[in-house]
């Protein structure tokens, strides 16, 4: 079909399922492994395509483009080395979709191609609640024996654990989609023990107000807690946009 005739959802899919049949054989690893693995994806296959197109849906037909093939191509070809976990099959479904939406060209950035790759379903749950709770998320830094962890200060820290967030969380700040600025070992730390008020003489040591599931788990495993300074980078606002909206 004419690429430049995309002016209607129908037109957009049926670009899409030529992208995505000439990208699954352009996707040299993907072939070869499942050749060795000898798997058939069918149903991944039809669930990847299917979130694609549910995707392309929303797009009002206004806002429809021929999407930027540096982007569109990669990241179609790439996105079948994951389509087994769908949290970032679901990612990269969105970033296609995005690229299909003259709103969105902005945010679009093909780097997002290699953060999701980069992306553990953890990441991608705790990417969720950043984009849910964006001005009011908050991190804070949890400390035993010399090592420090940020966390965030809600229940999906007592739901993966501790380190498995603070793994998460450094992970994202090392790919630019957060800035997460630590108080450890300064005068600004605060030592746990309750949830009472701290003195408000000093800004940074104000009361400290531990979600209450993780509290008890703060205190049984005797950690003690720092204010820490986080937000979303102009990179991660963006990302959220494109491939979480």
């Amino acid at each position: 079909m004419d690429t430049q005739l995309i002016t209607t959802t129908v037109s957009a899919i049926t670009l899409v399922t030529e992208i995505f049949n000439v990208a699954k054989e352009f996707s040299t690893p993907y072939r070869k492994w499942k050749i060795r693995a000898k798997i058939k994806d069918e149903l991944y296959e039809q669930e990847y395509r299917k979130s694609i197109n549910a995707n392309i849906s929303k797009v009002a037909e206004n806002n429809l483009q021929v999407p930027n093939p540096s982007i569109v191509f990669p990241a179609m070809s790439t996105s079948f080395l994951y389509i087994h976990e769908e949290t970032l099959r679901e990612l990269f479904a969105k970033l296609i979709a995005s690229s299909f939406d003259k709103n969105k060209t902005k945010y679009l950035h093909p780097g997002f191609i290699e953060i999701i790759k980069q992306l553990s379903p953890v990441d991608c749950r705790v990417l969720m609640y950043l984009h849910d709770n964006q001005s009011k998320f908050e991190v804070i830094t949890a400390i035993k024996e010399n090592s420090d962890y940020p966390i965030l200060n809600c229940e999906l820290t007592k739901e993966f654990g501790i380190e498995q967030i603070a793994l998460s969380l450094t992970n994202l700040k090392r790919l630019g989609i957060l800035d997460i600025n630590s108080y450890q070992f300064t005068k600004n730390l605060v030592f746990y023990e309750t949830t009472t008020d701290y003195d408000d003489d000093e800004d940074d040591t104000k009361s400290l107000k531990v979600n209450p599931e993780l509290e008890k788990t703060l205190i049984t495993n005797k950690y003690k807690i720092a204010k820490c300074s986080a937000y979303l980078t102009q990179l991660g606002n963006s990302f959220l946009k494109v491939c979480i909206d």
